[in-house]
């Protein structure tokens, strides 16, 4: 890059006429123009200071990637150092036994779990089914309560009824007690009004009793009386016909 500057600049001379001796310039009697070879020079300028941030730009880049470069170098460092810390310990101590014997007991901590979960599954059911036999237990025994109140309820309605049954049982015995008295005294007077008929006409007067007439007559009538009562009527009468 520097050898094409230089070229240019030589080219610049030979062509420029700010760079002709002064005597060619008095024989040719030319004015001279002190502005020429100003443009390059500013472009080279320019172009020499735009290299210049560059550079600076990369010196700064530069630095900063030494400066990371470092940083790793150190983290690097250190990541050997605790490998080979952790190396040794793994060596000379007997942490990968302890490990071994940690994953030992993990997994037996493991099948520890799993029986007392399945352990866990069958106490639930058992509970669910004691529940529902103490359930069914209480239902049962309500519902014999339930039978034995109804059972009593039961009683009492036929003790209720056999009482009304038994009050009109009596009703009706005393109803026709009654009537069968009054037909006996009737029965009786009449038998009395026959017989002392009898024993003055010595014949038993005879009724006529309609057929249409309902009632049963005197000879189908069957009366209650004492034998004995009735022999000693009968001597009484035969004793007050003979004085």
């Amino acid at each position: 890059m520097l050898t094409s500057i230089k070229d240019k600049i030589l080219n610049v001379t030979k062509n420029v006429g700010l760079f002709v001796s002064d005597e060619k310039e008095q024989k040719s009697g030319e004015k001279s123009n002190f502005n020429a070879g100003s443009s390059i020079l500013q472009h080279f300028q320019n172009s020499w200071c735009e290299l210049h941030d560059l550079n600076e730009q990369n010196t700064k880049r530069a630095n900063e990637v030494a400066d990371d470069i470092e940083k790793i170098s150190g983290k690097i460092s250190s990541s050997r150092e605790n490998i080979s810390l952790i190396n040794h310990v793994l060596t000379n101590s007997g942490i990968t036994s302890s490990i071994s014997q940690c994953l030992d007991q993990v997994k037996q901590l493991y099948f520890t779990c799993e029986t007392i979960e399945h352990k866990l599954f069958e106490l639930e059911e058992l509970i669910e089914y004691r529940v529902c036999e103490n359930e069914k237990q209480g239902h049962l025994i309500a519902l014999e309560s339930f039978k034995v109140r109804k059972n009593e309820q039961l009683a009492i309605f036929k003790e209720s009824l056999e009482e009304g049954y038994q009050n009109k049982v009596r009703e009706y015995e005393l109803r026709t007690k009654d009537m069968l008295e009054m037909r006996q005294k009737v029965f009786h007077e009449a038998f009395k009004t026959d017989l002392e008929i009898y024993k003055s006409q010595g014949t038993i007067p005879k009724v006529d009793l309609n057929k249409q007439q309902n009632g049963a007559i005197l000879e189908e009538i069957q009366l209650d009386f004492d034998q004995i009562e009735l022999e000693k009527f009968f001597e009484d009468n035969t004793d007050q016909k003979t004085t």
